[in-house]
């Protein structure tokens, strides 16, 4: 059997990823009778972790997911809407603890809480998984059609093939991540009029600001596991990176930006003569993408409070915080009862461990037998010519670049990339963002129309190439190579 990744290289936790697995295959088919997606797997070695599905499975629902939203979007995109509103009311009820000193109340309270947070979990991701499946697909028949229409209508004017489809699948309402950008800029106009231009000086003038917006907001960098990796100093950075930017401009933009983004989508219908059903292509994608980042971005949030709860009661049983979070949330219940023998699970899980969630149930294996298992799997994507020169993948912010590779998957990598080189990774994460905005263009192994690079690459306008297989493996640090995003190309120079 073949299987698809859906992500590698990534620091998230079984307590999060068993949850996403199990809603995705067993609380997704009772909301989609028509899915065939029967199982899914999520294999960590040193605490990074690997999610995939079988690959004839998930192309059969992904294609279905795809067809159905032509045939009846209303139902797919109640879908989407119940996974944002559960998403919202999970995010509400992470608050009851959130920034509160937990050493006081009973661990039978949190470990009640962590019960309850893990049913609305579950809830919530049964919803989700649709636009997980939808949006890490290639060659699905929306995609396919949404270029189809539009290098048809550019046919003549090629050049102008960019701009036209930032115009018609920007988000039509605004992300939290744009109100942490307006948060930015306003300081960045204070330091400007005060004429403080480095970061040391702007943390020391504004010190109380950045720690409430990095207080706000630092959820957009958690790894899903144990860490978050944007702090004061970070902040500080980029307002300062902000201070040679048109502020006023872009505040304007952000506050107008439905507005904009609305007018804008009508006038390139409008200009390219598009049919009624040719409009609701791209206006299906564009929604996607809202509700997709939208709900993430509420479950981010509620997962990243969360964490306290759980790292606490794992505090009372010894356990360190990455251990507690390597435990089921349904395994919190017991931990005090045994905690050697629940450390030491943990243990062996952030070593090697392989989770197989099936419709019926799920299991997980550790350690050599886990690894000779996981060895066993053949990937879609696992054929690598070493000596290729020319990589296909999908377009997901058209332009051109030029510029010397930089292989980034993990934090650490981010001290390679400059200015104007090319970034390529596995897949992005939120804590990789301050990699992506100096590169001259981002390309990805994994990834659909929806995927995280997708959506930045898309917000910052840089050209992006996502589902480039095995790209970080065939590229290396130091290859100069000419991405042309438009038609999804990449030559060694």
């Amino acid at each position: 059997m073949r299987y698809t990744r859906i992500w590698s290289h990534r620091p998230y936790s079984p307590s999060v990823v068993s949850v996403v697995i199990e809603a995705s295959v067993q609380g997704f088919s009772k909301i989609l009778p028509e899915s065939a997606i029967e199982s899914s797997y999520s294999y960590w070695k040193d605490g990074q972790t690997e999610y995939y599905y079988p690959e004839a499975e998930l192309r059969k629902t992904a294609q279905f997911l795809n067809e159905e939203i032509m045939r009846n979007p209303y139902r797919v995109f109640a879908f989407f809407r119940e996974s944002l509103q559960k998403g919202k009311l999970l995010n509400a009820f992470s608050e009851k603890y959130a920034g509160k000193e937990l050493s006081g109340i009973g661990s039978d309270e949190l470990i009640g809480h962590m019960d309850e947070f893990h049913k609305r979990f579950f809830e919530t991701y049964s919803y989700a998984a649709s636009l997980i499946i939808m949006g890490y697909q290639q060659d699905t028949p929306l995609y396919n059609r949404m270029m189809e229409i539009l290098r048809e209508k550019t046919a003549r004017e090629p050049e102008k093939f960019a701009d036209y489809l930032l115009a018609l699948t920007r988000s039509p309402y605004r992300l939290k991540t744009q109100a942490q950008e307006k948060r930015v800029l306003e300081i960045a106009r204070k330091a400007k009029e005060k004429v403080i231009d480095g970061a040391s000086e702007i943390r020391r003038e504004f010190g109380e600001e950045l720690q409430r917006m990095a207080a706000d907001f630092e959820w957009l960098s958690y790894d899903y596991s144990n860490l978050v990796g944007w702090d004061i100093d970070h902040y500080a950075k980029l307002v300062e990176e902000k201070l040679g930017a048109k502020i006023e401009e872009e505040i304007a933009l952000l506050d107008d930006y439905e507005r904009m983004v609305s007018e804008e989508f009508t006038r390139v219908c409008r200009l390219l003569k598009l049919s009624v059903e040719e409009i609701s292509v791209f206006d299906h994608v564009r929604n996607m993408g809202y509700y997709k980042w939208a709900r993430e971005h509420e479950f981010q949030q509620a997962t990243r409070n969360n964490m306290e709860v759980q790292v606490e009661i794992g505090r009372r049983a010894g356990l360190t915080s990455l251990e507690s979070m390597y435990l089921f949330m349904e395994e919190m219940e017991n931990v005090m009862e045994d905690p050697g023998k629940f450390k030491g699970m943990a243990k062996e899980r952030i070593a090697c461990s392989l989770l197989i969630v099936e419709r019926s149930g799920k299991s997980i294996i550790l350690g050599k037998e886990a690894k000779e298992e996981f060895s066993k799997c053949e990937f879609a994507t696992d054929e690598i010519d070493a000596k290729a020169t020319k990589l296909r993948g999908m377009p997901a912010c058209p332009g051109k670049a030029n510029g010397k590779v930089k292989i980034i998957n993990v934090m650490a990598d981010m001290v390679k990339m400059e200015k104007g080189d090319i970034l390529v990774s596995a897949a992005t994460s939120p804590d990789l963002v301050p990699a992506m905005k100096k590169a001259a263009a981002i390309i990805t192994n994994e990834g659909g129309i929806m995927c995280h690079a997708a959506i930045v690459s898309r917000e910052l306008n840089i050209p992006c190439i996502v589902g480039v297989k095995n790209a970080n493996k065939i590229l290396k640090d130091g290859d100069v190579v000419e991405v042309d995003a438009a038609r999804g190309i990449i030559r060694k120079i």
